[in-house]
């Protein structure tokens, strides 16, 4: 049975999850815009912005199943949640190798 107070909780907290991923995606895009201007963007930095990203997006289909179970009492399928835990896990690995070649550049 499920408790609507905690329900709702649940939404709310993953929405304003997913309102810092988009602004966190944002700002980094804004400041690699602004930092590096018509400079060429080290392949590191621009892998770890891409993994942000990658991130935020995997974030926003994760509320949507969270509003699937919750509201509808649709039982997500095994495809919807390995195409998350896919999305997450490649937004990591990506962020990882982004990470690895920045500790390289450094010296």
């Amino acid at each position: 049975m499920a408790i609507p107070i905690l329900d709702s909780y649940i939404v709310i907290t993953s929405l304003i999850a997913l309102v810092l991923f988009f602004l966190s995606s944002g700002s980094a895009l804004s400041y690699t815009k602004t930092f590096y201007g018509d400079r060429p963007v080290p392949r590191s930095w621009l892998l770890i912005v891409m993994g942000i990203v990658i991130n935020a997006i995997a974030e926003a289909g994760e509320l949507g199943v969270f509003v699937e179970v919750i509201f509808w009492n649709i039982i997500p399928g095994i495809p919807e949640g390995m195409i998350e835990l896919a999305a997450h896990a490649i937004a990591g690995i990506i962020l990882a190798i982004g990470g690895y070649m920045l500790w390289k550049e450094i010296p």
